[in-house]
């Protein structure tokens, strides 16, 4: 240490090397000890609650929202001839990185019983506790960016039931199983519930709405798409769909105004905008 650049090597200086260590040992190491202890009191147990807090904010949350798509799910109807609706499952993960972490992170919760009794050999074994927990999510920036992302510690799966009864009759852990038809709906289903909670639509007040579908069809079955356009504007969305020509008689019902576009040279691109009482009024001239 430069403390001791001045200091030499042979017995003479044998009193410097005691004055500085009674100095350390009577005036620095309290002062040190004195701060090491504010800072615990008054910033660390402070800083691991309120993590501890936003970890527990973060849960709930999560757990609200989707408590506020089933309220949403609740008055979509799913299935016809009976009648079901969706209904998400959110339970905790079972996962050892989680159940580590929260094992890290309780240890290092303060006990303010314990804190206000001053016991200095608590206070340092719980510093260490919260040092070690720290360089641990420190050391690995992925466990700590998946960790931290409170999203992984669920799991999510859907369940149809039965609107006369809530009986379940069948569950969705995945889409593996279902066709392209069958993933469609589902996707559909929780996405409409997901845009009216995101666009807070069933909440007082106005709320912006405006939603652009972008060729949604394409792989679709005309049924599976006349649901999804019946799903938005249940919902009452401002609503563009973007698709080809040959798949506007899906749309046709649900939309108030049509614009084509044509690009036959591929360099004099034009758009042609009327409305949809005036498109099928061309239509059906165009037939007669």
């Amino acid at each position: 240490s430069s403390d001791f650049s001045s200091f030499g090597t042979t017995k003479e200086f044998l009193p410097d090397y005691n004055d500085f260590y009674n100095r350390l040992k009577k005036d620095d190491l309290p002062k040190y000890q004195k701060q090491f202890h504010e800072f615990l009191h008054n910033s660390v147990k402070d800083d691991i609650i309120n993590f501890n807090q936003f970890i527990n904010n973060a849960k709930e949350d999560i757990e609200n929202a989707v408590e506020y798509l089933n309220q949403n799910l609740r008055a979509i109807t799913y299935q016809q001839n009976p009648d079901t609706y969706l209904s998400l499952k959110c339970e905790r993960a079972k996962d050892t990185r989680i159940d580590e972490f929260n094992r890290r992170l309780h240890a290092s919760i303060p006990d303010a019983v314990r804190i206000q009794m001053q016991d200095t050999d608590y206070e340092e074994e719980l510093f260490s506790q919260i040092k070690g927990f720290l360089e641990s999510l420190k050391e690995n920036e992925n466990l700590r960016s998946w960790v931290l992302d409170i999203r992984n510690w669920f799991v999510f799966a859907a369940s149809e039931n039965y609107a006369s009864d809530g009986a379940q009759k069948q569950y969705y852990s995945d889409s593996a199983s279902l066709s392209g038809g069958e993933k469609a709906k589902l996707t559909y289903t929780i996405l409409a519930s997901a845009i009216a909670y995101q666009f807070g639509i069933n909440r007082a007040g106005s709320s912006f709405r405006f939603v652009i579908v972008d060729e949604a069809f394409s792989k679709s079955d005309i049924y599976n798409s006349e649901y999804a356009m019946r799903l938005f504007k249940q919902i009452d969305l401002q609503l563009m769909v973007v698709t080809p020509f040959d798949k506007i008689n899906i749309v046709e019902d649900y939309i108030s105004s049509v614009h084509l576009t044509e690009n036959k040279n591929t360099n004099d691109s034009r758009l042609l905008s009327m409305s949809i009482q005036t498109y099928k009024s061309e239509q059906q001239a165009a037939t007669m």
